[in-house]
């Protein structure tokens, strides 16, 4: 018989061996065509294809959770670009634990743009997102154009420099 703390070290080293195995999905880079997903818009309902959102427009798909306050910078750096610019699309990708802490934010911010809730975290592990906010710009033909990680108002900067040499073409 086996003590407890014996136990719990083995279980711990086997936890330890498995960690190697369990990973998320590579982040797709710059050139690469973004990962196709089914997704579910809070406001409209249904669940759509991604390949259908915003077709044949540049878009920017960002990952974030509502307690993280560089999120919510970015939030508000989309409104802007969203008033400033015209032609893009920007899609919402909440990877909160409960469904109603996201609604509750995005009626509270008044969001303009698409929101939907990664229940299940497959969106974000498909695209490799380990940390929020991850931003992509992608072009209409959905590849990568830039990856965002994090916000500072450089980033916002860069991001709509990106999008205005997308929207000029």
């Amino acid at each position: 018989m086996t003590c407890p703390l014996v136990r719990s070290i083995i279980g711990l080293l086997c936890v330890l061996l498995l960690l190697p195995s369990i990973s998320l999905g590579s982040t797709p880079t710059v050139g690469e065509q973004a990962p196709p997903f089914m997704y579910s818009d809070l406001n409209a309902g249904g669940v759509s294809p991604f390949e259908t959102f915003e077709r044949n427009r540049p878009i920017v798909l960002t990952f974030l959770q509502t307690a993280c306050r560089s999120c919510h910078r970015e939030m508000l750096a989309l409104k802007r670009l969203k008033v400033e610019l015209e032609g893009f699309g920007v899609m919402a990708v909440f990877i909160d634990m409960t469904v109603r802490n996201v609604k509750k934010y995005v009626e509270e911010n008044e969001l303009p743009f698409v929101c939907t809730w990664d229940s299940s975290g497959e969106i974000a592990e498909t695209y490799g997102v380990s940390f929020s906010p991850t931003s992509f710009l992608l072009d209409a033909e959905r590849k990568v154009v830039n990856v965002y990680r994090g916000f500072h108002p450089g980033v916002e900067r860069t991001m709509k420099s990106d999008l205005e040499g997308l929207l000029a073409r």
